[in-house]
Formats: C-alpha cells, structure tokens, sequence
C-alpha cells in the first residue's frame, strides 16, 4: 500500500553485502587435488547447463515519462522509481554468481550420477571458485548502492491523478526487494563454501568437516537458486514504475 516503507529484513543490521570476497590463492590448487572421497562438492543446476552459457537478466525499468515533471509529486514518483532502479540493478549484479554457483554445485550432482569424471569435476571447481571473489565483489558493490529500503513511502502525498502510477511503483518496489532477498540468498551459500574452503586449506578445519559442510552446502543449494531464477519473471511481470 501507498505510505508502506518497503524495507529488507537484516539490511539495517550491517547487510549481508559485508561478503567477505577474499579467498587464498592457495584454496583452488588444493581443492584440484581434492579427492572423491574427501571433497565432493556441487549440487543443483541441469546437467546441460555451462558455466558459460547466457541467462537473461532483466533490464531495469526506466523511469516513466510521466513522472519527469518538477512538481513534488514528480519527484516522489522518480524518487521511488530511482531505488526500484538500484534493486533490480543489484539482483542482476548476482547473476554471475549465481550461474558460477550453480555449475559448482551441479559438478557433485553430475559426477554422482556418472555423468562427470571427477577430473572434470575438479577443473569446473577451480574454474568457478576462479571466479567467486569477483562474483562477491560485484554484488558487494550494487549492494552499496542500494541500502534496502525504497522511498515510496511518501507517495501518499501523490494526488488521485496519479494513482495508477504510485500503484505501479509501490508494487514493483515490493518485488524488487524480495529479487535482491533471493540473489543474497545465493550469494551468501556461495560466500559461505568459499570461506570453508578457505579454512579448510589454511588447516583450520578437518577434511571430515569440511565435507559435511559441503554435502550440506549441496543439498540446500538448488532452493536458494532456483528462488533467483524466479526472480527474473517476477520482475518481467511486475508493473513498471
């Protein structure tokens, strides 16, 4: 409703967009020579899928032209359309993570079920977590441009003549937010093996519980993506704003 602050849970609390991006070198050779019966670690995207290949990311909703007069009630709509902007831009700035994720998880699941050697498992493990750092870093940064909470809240003071756009806008706003919810999700799974692996290399954890983090880790996985991925048509049929 018009006058409802849109805010995120836990993002006032610090935001989860402290992902600690910053992985030993030294993790990737030493999960290469990790063996089956050590580190197994993946699960949950189709085996089909590259690491490579494209996903469709949708493209932030350019602010109405309808809004672009000076009146105050102008600048309340481009105001809220502007962090609209800022969270879809940040649920996009996951993607790459996202599908790096996916593919790591997916490598256990495919080699489980014969599909992957484990050598090639274990070159698609050190291509991904390669790539993770990177992945958290530019996320991390559209978090910053995004504090979670959207200025629709004054969009009571919007006269009637405008309702249809303060209704669009409030609802978009509400679906951004919860897109940007699911990629940190994600995000966060992915942040989370990297820094266990990282302790596991430096020795500060067992082999043993380095797996069960892992199969943990690899069971829960396909939600949180598969929750993104949702994300994308719920932006596609959200009203504009």
């Amino acid at each position: 409703m018009p006058g409802r602050r849109i805010a995120r849970s836990g993002r006032r609390r610090g935001r989860k967009r402290e992902l600690v991006a910053v992985v030993a070198a030294g993790v990737l050779a030493l999960v290469v020579g990790w063996s089956v019966n050590t580190i197994l670690a993946n699960g949950g995207e189709s085996p089909s899928e590259s690491d490579d290949s494209p996903s469709s990311s949708p493209t932030p909703q350019s602010t109405d032209s309808s809004l672009g007069d000076g009146t105050r009630s102008g600048q309340l709509l481009r105001a809220c359309s502007a962090e609209v902007s800022k969270a879809e831009r940040a649920f996009s700035a996951a993607r790459a993570g996202v599908r790096h994720w996916s593919v790591h998880v997916q490598a256990r699941t495919d080699m489980l079920n014969g599909r992957m050697s484990e050598k090639r498992m274990n070159a698609v493990w050190t291509r991904t977590q390669t790539a993770g750092p990177a992945d958290l870093r530019k996320f991390r940064v559209a978090l910053q441009h995004y504090d979670g909470t959207v200025p629709c809240d004054d969009l009571q003071d919007v006269p009637q003549s405008r309702k249809d756009a303060v209704i669009g806008c409030v609802a978009r706003s509400k679906t951004a937010s919860e897109t940007v919810t699911a990629a940190e999700a994600v995000m966060d799974d992915w942040n989370s093996h990297l820094q266990h692996m990282a302790t596991y290399a430096d020795g500060g954890m067992t082999s043993g519980r380095a797996q069960r983090l892992w199969v943990k880790a690899w069971r829960t996985a396909p939600a949180n993506i598969s929750a993104y991925r949702d994300g994308h048509t719920a932006l596609a049929n959200a009203p504009s704003c």
